[in-house]
């Protein structure tokens, strides 16, 4: 974990007080697992919805009036424009390092037929209270307006593990020995020794989808999902239910390498037959990546670039293939006043710091909200445009 003077994050006594949590519990020792088996919020909110853009090369943003959050958007057609125009007004110098884009020829698009492979990374950092609440309380609408624009909604989500532990581990080896048989006053409905429940490394996994999300402010029991997967399908009673198991993150992980889980996350190996995310990744399916996150990405030892790479590999070479949705600090514009939480801090873009906006400008349908709003919803629905427009241009591999 890097030290406050690394300046991405800044908080008072009061808020470490808030959290109940201490440096310590950051030291996320997996020791406990040498005795596991290895084997294989809110209510829900509506949204506002706006006029899709144009399938050439367009930009647009969305505002709330009540909290002044803006989510901005870029999209390019089949023309296969280089630029687009960011969220600071700037024109971007294209898309760098991805190489020539397939030549599909005459092909005509087909669309994605409802087929949506969805990745979450969130934050389980421990100032990722209030977002993640945010999150979760968006998500049934979302996931309505979506079935709205495509016929025949055929979702995978997944919420990949965003730094590669298991955060019972906290429980078990600082809170367990204090407050057994739980862990503690903001997590009472963990139980002691629930380890012996993790049947699978995948759990500690970086980019392997969550299923036992555990600590302060976290599910704290194992996720039941269909098929025996670690990502919910169509097939799922309740989509949203599902989602808000595996998305209740939790506040005891450590500043969370989001780029590095999103390589780890789209890598073959990990879905392949047998990987922990085995079926997740289709061929058939548009690839809509959402990012969660109230700090600056400090801790991958990858660049924005590797990361463009990896997502754009992963769909055979074709970023119009990709709608991206990064919900992060917003810059000095687009900062709500006042703020509605005393840690949601400003992306000074000129420091050149905040990586995740960097890569996010990097795809021509993108989105990039304001994670210090009172909610999602703009984003989100900005979002759902740009899914339905890019499903509609979608060629296969």
């Amino acid at each position: 974990m890097h030290e406050l003077s690394h300046g991405q994050i800044r908080m008072d006594s009061d808020k470490r007080a808030r959290y109940g949590l201490s440096v310590r519990a950051f030291v996320l020792c997996p020791a406990v697992f040498l005795l596991a088996g290895c084997g294989d919020a809110s209510p829900s909110q509506g949204f506002t919805t706006h006029s899709p853009t144009s399938s050439v090369s367009s930009t647009s943003s969305t505002t709330t009036g009540s909290t002044g959050s803006t989510g901005s958007t870029g999209s390019t057609g089949s023309t296969g424009s280089t630029g687009s125009t960011n969220s600071e007004g700037s024109t971007s110098a294209g898309i760098p390092d991805a190489g020539t884009p397939p030549d599909f020829g005459s092909s005509q698009p087909t669309g994605c037929k409802g087929k949506v492979d969805v990745i979450f990374v969130i934050s389980r950092f421990f100032t990722m209270y209030q977002e993640q609440g945010r999150m979760l309380a968006s998500f049934d609408g979302w996931v309505s307006t979506i079935e709205e624009k495509l016929s025949g909604l055929d979702p995978h989500i997944m919420v990949a593990n965003p730094d590669g532990t298991w955060t019972g581990t906290v429980c078990e080896d600082y809170y367990c020995p204090e407050y057994k048989p739980t862990c503690g006053p903001n997590a009472e409905d963990y139980i002691c020794g629930s380890y012996e429940l993790v049947t699978s490394l995948c759990e500690m996994t970086i980019g392997a989808g969550v299923l036992f999300p555990a600590g302060h402010y976290a599910t704290n029991h194992p996720c039941e999902l269909l098929g025996g997967n670690r990502y919910i399908t169509p097939e799922q009673p309740s989509l949203a239910d599902a989602f808000k198991c595996v998305a209740k993150l939790g506040n005891n992980g450590p500043d969370t390498p989001i780029g590095d889980a999103l390589i780890a996350t789209l890598a073959p190996e990990i879905n392949a037959p047998g990987g922990c995310n085995s079926g997740f990744l289709r061929p058939d399916a548009l690839l809509v990546i959402v990012i969660v996150t109230d700090t600056h990405e400090v801790e991958s030892v990858t660049q924005p670039k590797d990361w463009f790479n990896a997502v754009v590999a992963a769909k055979g070479g074709d970023p119009e293939s990709i709608v991206t949705l990064a919900i992060i600090e917003p810059t000095p514009e687009e900062e709500p006043n006042p703020k509605p939480e005393p840690d949601c801090f400003v992306d000074d873009v000129e420091s050149d710091l905040n990586r995740l906006r960097h890569f996010a400008n990097m795809f021509p349908n993108r989105v990039i909200g304001n994670v210090c709003a009172d909610d999602y919803v703009a984003s989100l629905a900005a979002a759902a445009d740009l899914i339905d427009e890019a499903c509609d241009q979608f060629i296969p591999q």
